[in-house]
């Protein structure tokens, strides 16, 4: 954000009428999280994010950002509920204050826009995308997976106008979400990776959700760059044939086939790290990778892609890769002492989908610790589906060579019972494991948590990191000390 903001600048940009006494009360941030408010932040209550922090109602969360210490805050409640010592903004819509704070936001904005969205990949290709223009300017990105309209609006506001770069994550989960970018239009756009969805019945079909992320590009602007996988392109010509009247000027393939821009050769993937040869327009980068999966070689090509339209040093950015911090519980490895000694602990819950787990289930068939602890839950969005989807990844689990498999839940004990696992234990709810997790982890264990508590009651994350001494892994593994 612009340092010269002040609260009337923001009435301004919205329309909404404004008194003398707010023309001087700076503005340094927006905030959706009304215990992320200091002095200087203008709070606006988003249900989105309210409802996910556990407030049932408008005027506890606007009592906790005026006690953080927020400038102002901005709500929809008609009626003076409490005496507040800042301004207190009433608006009849807040989704209209949002967008046309994103707009003026993003006219304000001097730097190079890249937007990413997908089914898959989004988050991480959003880091890696964002660590590589680092090396070139300042560089500002969507944090965590703040990727719907309202935090969207907040990470163009937050991001200083003078920034070099600035890296946007756009989600859905219903068709008509993505085309909310027309408030904030990148000039590259990206789509990683469209798959079958857990929730295809809410778009319509998977048709459907290929339309939805391809809608990125209909948002372009400037140099109208379009950069997504070989399979994509593969998928959308077989069923639908969209990209062909897109208004795009330039659209760049990645994938492992040479018929793309960029493509990779020589890859090797030894558990932690991943090495090899990308092929960028005809020029060869060796590159070396320092992230926990050989997916991850797909964000770094899409980073190549970015680097390389930009007109900036494809090797400067390739190079940058070999040190690099994902959003956490992205394959976040830990290194945890015990007194008898070290487990290893892949932390992967973020997301619960099959696609994402099967990723996961590859990086552990390269690993060959003594004992593989893998902590599972039943995955949400399948609807009428959900038990042969279940079955189907309990199979795979199986295969991997899981020696241990914890459930959580009962929903899809059965599929997993049906599976001769040397050891299968199941909990009826993650409070229950967490009480007994420390009698089921031992020294030399590699645990794997995916899936995660959805109602927020139990961070199982921080439960095992706390059973000893925690570290990130770097490039240690448990193998070394089986060695």
């Amino acid at each position: 954000m612009d340092q010269n903001w002040t609260l009337a600048t923001i009435l301004d940009a919205v329309g909404v009428p404004q008194s003398e006494q707010f023309h001087h009360i700076p503005i340094t941030s927006i905030q959706t999280n009304p215990h992320h408010c200091s002095e200087g932040a203008l709070f606006i209550v988003y249900p989105f994010v309210l409802r996910h922090l556990g407030y049932e109602r408008e005027r506890p969360a606007l009592l906790d950002a005026v006690a953080s210490g927020a400038s102002a805050v901005v709500t929809t409640l008609s009626r003076n509920l409490f005496q507040s010592p800042v301004p207190v903004l009433r608006v009849n819509d807040i989704y209209a204050v949002i967008a046309k704070l994103t707009v003026f936001a993003r006219q304000e904005f001097a730097g190079r826009v890249i937007a990413i969205t997908g089914s898959v990949g989004k988050t991480s290709t959003k880091d890696v995308i964002a660590n590589a223009l680092s090396q070139f300017g300042t560089t500002h990105k969507t944090l965590g997976t703040e990727n719907s309209i309202g935090l969207l609006c907040k990470t163009i506001v937050n991001a200083p106008k003078t920034s070099d770069f600035l890296v946007l994550e756009i989600g859905s989960t219903e068709s008509g979400h993505i085309n909310r970018i027309r408030y904030a239009p990148p000039e590259i756009g990206i789509v990683t990776f469209v798959t079958k969805s857990r929730h295809r019945e809410i778009y319509g079909g998977d048709s459907e959700i290929l339309k939805e992320k391809l809608s990125l590009f209909d948002h372009l602007t400037g140099a109208k760059i379009a950069i997504t996988h070989e399979t994509v392109v593969e998928q959308d010509r077989k069923e639908r044939n969209l990209l062909a009247d897109k208004d795009i000027n330039r659209l760049i393939t990645v994938g492992l086939s040479d018929h793309n821009d960029i493509y990779c050769t020589d890859i090797r993937f030894d558990g932690v790290k991943s090495q090899g040869v990308m092929h960028v327009f005809g020029t060869r980068y060796p590159f070396r990778l320092n992230l926990p999966a050989p997916h991850f070689v797909n964000n770094a090509m899409y980073a190549a892609a970015t680097a390389s339209v930009l007109d900036l040093s494809v090797e400067k950015a390739i190079g940058s890769l070999t040190d690099i911090t994902l959003t956490e519980q992205r394959i976040e490895r830990s290194r945890v002492r015990l007194n008898n000694g070290d487990f290893e602990f892949i932390d992967d819950s973020y997301n619960n989908g099959a696609d994402s787990t099967r990723a996961l289930l590859k990086v552990l068939s390269y690993r060959t610790a003594s004992r593989k602890v893998f902590i599972w839950s039943f995955m949400g969005g399948y609807d009428e589906r959900a038990a042969e989807v279940h079955a189907a990844m309990a199979a795979e689990i199986y295969a991997t060579g899981i020696d241990s498999l914890i459930f959580v839940g009962d929903k899809a004990k059965d599929v997993c019972e049906a599976h001769q696992f040397p050891e299968f234990t199941n909990f009826p709810d993650w409070p229950s494991l967490a009480l007994e997790i420390p009698n089921l982890v031992k020294a030399n264990d590699l645990v794997v948590l995916k899936n995660r508590d959805l109602k927020n009651l139990t961070n199982m994350s921080e439960v095992i990191k706390k059973l000893g001494d925690c570290y990130p892994a770097g490039q240690w593994k448990i193998e070394d000390n089986q060695a």
